[in-house]
């Protein structure tokens, strides 16, 4: 009798209760323990797979089980190659300009320098062309610190950056913040191209991220005679990025139970929604423009007081 067969003999003899070829097989594994040629390790796994397959051939011999399904149990499984993961994408340093260094003194961590920009919304990085653009920032330190003291967001923006690269590189899952709503895809139709695939140009946005006070619960018309001419009604791609960013780069949710009323047009003519931003998601909707409801609310950018490429559309 061999070694190994030894083992699962004496575990059989002991089960049947013949205890002196029990005994014989333990002799005989110890002994080849102690010279090396058993380890432990081989003890356990045939005593092991002796109580998986002794019961397994019991059911086999009952015809309990047929010969396919004992084939297919006995065959080992080979486990399938996981997909390889997407190489992270990195943005090369992107050096500040003499005047992004103004505003980065003065502003300190809130300022969004290109760099954070691009690897907040994971692009590969800004093109030169792009970058030149973004090299002055429009706004004197007095200008800007008003808004910020009013909530306002200062960020670059790059002309590549629209509503589908968002949702796509944030996606709708609650399990990854930020997201978009996962129940909110109605703008991604051809007819809503008019809001789906407006663009901004290349340039500096500097954002509010509260409401105008008495703002809700009015029309359209009523809003706009709240807008100073400092001042723009917010784009939805605007609202879509302070918000991305806010919660990137501080763990913040502006507007989180409102919804800004931007100059967008979806298909249906009415203007678009976005807000609600709490962890559902960024919400999009439209609204006919005669129509006054308490959840939406104007919220403004500021038009720069310096010549600048920045403007409405690309």
């Amino acid at each position: 009798m061999g070694i190994v067969p030894s083992v699962a003999h004496w575990q059989s003899e002991v089960q049947m209760g013949n205890a002196d070829a029990g005994l014989l097989a333990v002799e005989n594994m110890s002994a080849a323990i102690r010279k090396g040629r058993l380890s432990p390790q081989a003890v356990e796994g045939v005593l092991k797979g002796h109580a998986v397959f002794g019961p397994l051939a019991e059911a086999f011999l009952r015809g309990d089980i047929g010969t396919d399904r004992l084939s297919a149990l006995l065959t080992p499984r080979v486990a399938k190659p996981r997909p390889a993961k997407k190489a992270a994408v990195t943005c090369p340093a992107i050096p500040l300009t003499p005047d992004q260094e103004r505003v980065k003194a003065f502003l300190g961590d809130a300022f969004v320098s290109p760099e954070k920009y691009a690897k907040a919304f994971h692009l590969p990085g800004i093109s030169d062309a792009d970058l030149a653009k973004l090299a002055v920032i429009p706004w004197s330190n007095e200008e800007l610190l008003e808004e910020i003291n009013l909530g306002a967001v200062l960020y670059p923006h790059v002309k590549d950056v629209t509503l589908p690269t968002l949702r796509k590189t944030f996606g709708a899952s609650q399990r990854r913040q930020p997201c978009f709503y996962n129940d909110n895809d109605w703008w991604k139709d051809d007819m809503h191209a008019s809001l789906r695939d407006h663009m901004l140009p290349t340039g500096w946005r500097l954002v509010r991220t509260r409401e105008e006070p008495n703002s809700t619960s009015i029309t359209w018309d009523a809003q706009l005679a709240l807008v100073p001419a400092t001042h723009d009604r917010t784009w939805t791609l605007e609202i879509a990025e302070m918000t991305m960013l806010s919660y990137r780069l501080w763990k913040l949710r502006p507007l989180k139970d409102k919804y800004a009323w931007c100059q967008d047009l979806d298909g249906n003519g009415f203007r678009s929604l976005a807000g609600r931003f709490d962890p559902t998601g960024l919400n999009l909707f439209g609204y006919r423009p005669s129509r006054a409801w308490f959840g939406h609310a104007l919220v403004l950018s500021r038009k720069p007081s310096q010549p600048s490429v920045l403007g409405t559309s690309a």
